[in-house]
């Protein structure tokens, strides 16, 4: 009995090593795209708390858990079925905070999102403008969701504000930093998605630039811009 015991625990235990180390270091290719380990090497600050905004199923947002191990990560999924999969992915890590909302100007219910055909991952709170021309096979559909702002979500639950964000919110990015001054001004980076005209914001890629820059951030790294979107890191000056 003890050597099954022993078995399954040494099973377990080899399990999670090697489970965090493909999530640690993250083999995936992209010129447009970072991934939390080298985000972790280009940051001269170690976060004490991290927004990720757009989680979907997890897999970046235990990327940042294991990549930030002190750190607590407050992650939001506004889709419900995506939302599922984000809890189940992130139930063991205890420094994972998921939230079924989206982030946005203000604290509404029943709010038009536009969730996309391809698992939800070009899902948006905006129109799709050149999208269909680009992703011609990605289809969207109107539903509602709950939104919340996040200046009003630390403030009222008491919690730090964060000092890192991952925005991945499909042209939206910039509209909430914008109306979340009380965040924006405590972040000391962030990774955020550039897109241009791919969704119905009136912000071009130069735009969010400027707009972060003439907020004290310096420009990291900025990714290959390829049908339209792209990534980038940002840094407090």
């Amino acid at each position: 009995m003890l050597k099954k015991i022993h078995h399954h625990l040494l099973t377990y235990k080899l399990y999670n090593f090697f489970w965090n180390m493909l999530l640690t270091f993250d083999f995936r290719r992209n010129p447009s795209d970072l991934t939390p380990l080298q985000i972790k090497k280009l940051l001269t600050f170690k976060p004490n708390v991290i927004l990720e905004a757009g989680s979907h199923n997890g897999l970046d947002t235990l990327r940042l858990s294991i990549n930030f191990r002190k750190s607590t990560v407050y992650a939001f999924e506004p889709d419900e079925v995506n939302f599922e999969k984000l809890q189940k992915n992130t139930r063991r890590y205890v420094n994972i905070l998921p939230f079924n909302y989206a982030l946005g100007e203000e604290n509404k219910k029943d709010v038009s999102f536009y969730k996309a055909n391809n698992a939800g991952l070009s899902s948006s709170l905006l129109k799709e403008k050149n999208h269909s021309i680009e992703y011609p096979s990605i289809k969207f559909e109107e539903s509602k969701i709950d939104m919340i702002n996040p200046d009003s979500f630390f403030r009222k639950n008491n919690l730090k504000i964060p000092d890192f964000a991952w925005l991945d919110l499909q042209g939206y990015e910039i509209i909430l930093l914008k109306s979340s001054p009380m965040l924006l001004n405590s972040l000391k980076a962030v990774y955020i998605e550039l897109t241009d005209n791919l969704y119905d914001s009136g912000i071009s890629i130069e735009e969010q630039i400027n707009f972060l820059i003439t907020s004290g951030f310096s420009l990291e790294w900025r990714g290959k811009l390829i049908k339209g979107n792209t990534n980038a890191l940002f840094c407090r000056k």
